[in-house]
């Protein structure tokens, strides 16, 4: 199980490594030549060849993930194209440089030249006049699109492949314009209810200048904490406590996976047909899923979230597995979901950091001795 997991991971991460994707025609044949890889692991359950079937199937999806993203991309010129595109706001705006950027997903376009698909994502500027976007929203805005591209400096930013992660196709500029309307608000979806925290968030906190920390540990909101706290946080090396990933998402949800280990052997009916770790642990999942939702589901969010699920199958069907295959099986998950996961130095600093506590901790009995024993 655990080669085959590895060998997936792998075909996966060989992607990264092509110059370009392989055409079409050779899509085809990794598909053709994937069958009968699959008929002979099935039947003979031989390692070699269920080692070989999964590798050739991390290998085909990622190829076919990066072609469907690359084949949303609209043709557009280089120095951009002027249409009217109908969007769904997807996050809070962050503000910078004196302008707000937004991250939204396309609903519609006016323009049959532009053929961006509905629910392509795309990250809009708006240097205009101060108007106020909420998640959720829909909006109707002239813009003036643009190809994905960033500068190839070695040793700088590499933007457009920070854009290709995050799945975004395109960029775009607004453009003044009477068009330029709010559609309809987003009440019921989890967007607007994030909107709506946020409002009663800032009516309770009214004046309090920690109010933007509080809606960026609650909502995921970055862009609600001001330049100045930024710089102290940037200062202090400490700008990871303002970006929610698995430790706040565990801080919020270990409280639940206590107060039910505790209750649930108190409640006879219950634990008669559940058993208590059983219950925790579902407990604990869902209580770190409900706080990403409130986090706008990003991507360190999705990280745990599904860490924590591979866990909880391990518990729910009472599996003693290794820690190393419990990673594995995470990180075979994650990049199976989304592939351009490979591409974001979060996904291995939070998989190496893990690895490395496991390979410390675990398994250790007994007092430190000596140097090694520390260092671990």
């Amino acid at each position: 199980m655990g080669r085959a997991l590895l060998a997936f991971v792998l075909g996966l991460l060989a992607v990264q490594a092509f110059p370009s994707l392989p055409s079409p025609a050779i899509r085809l044949g990794l598909g053709l030549l994937l069958l009968p890889l699959l008929l002979l692991a099935i039947r003979s359950r031989t390692s070699g060849w269920v080692i070989a079937a999964a590798g050739l199937s991390g290998l085909l999806w990622a190829i076919l993930s990066g072609a469907a993203l690359l084949d949303q991309r609209p043709a557009l010129p280089p120095r951009g194209e002027i249409t009217v595109l109908t969007v769904r706001i997807v996050d809070f705006p962050q503000y910078r440089n004196g302008g707000q950027r937004l991250l939204a997903e396309v609903v519609s376009t006016d323009d049959p030249a532009v053929t961006l698909s509905a629910g392509a994502m795309v990250r809009i500027s708006d240097y205009g006049v101060a108007r106020v976007y909420r998640p959720g929203e829909t909006w109707r805005l002239k813009l003036r699109l643009r190809a994905p591209r960033g500068l190839s400096n070695p040793g700088t930013f590499d933007y457009e492949t920070w854009l290709f992660q995050q799945h975004i196709v395109a960029t775009g500029g607004i453009l003044e314009d009477p068009a330029n309307a709010r559609l309809a608000a987003g009440q019921w979806s989890l967007q607007g209810l994030r909107a709506h925290l946020a409002a009663r968030i800032d009516a309770v906190l009214a004046g309090d200048p920690q109010t933007g920390l509080v809606r960026a540990l609650a909502l995921g909101d970055q862009g609600a904490l001001t330049p100045e706290q930024w710089v102290v946080f940037r200062d202090t090396g400490t700008s990871h406590l303002a970006v929610i990933s698995g430790q706040h998402i565990l801080m919020a949800a270990a409280p639940v996976y206590g107060l039910t280990r505790w209750v649930w052997p108190r409640l006879a009916g219950l634990a008669l047909r559940i058993a208590a770790p059983r219950a925790a642990a579902v407990a604990l999942l869902v209580a770190a899923v409900g706080y990403s939702a409130l986090a706008g589901f990003s991507v360190p969010t999705q990280r745990t979230d599904l860490m924590l699920a591979v866990l909880t199958a391990a518990v729910w069907w009472r599996r003693e597995t290794l820690p190393s295959h419990i990673l594995l099986s995470a990180l075979a998950l994650i990049l199976a979901i989304d592939p351009c996961a490979a591409l974001a130095p979060g996904t291995w600093l939070s998989f190496g950091s893990v690895a490395w506590l496991y390979y410390g901790m675990h398994g250790r009995v007994g007092p430190v001795v000596g140097f090694s024993e520390l260092l671990r």
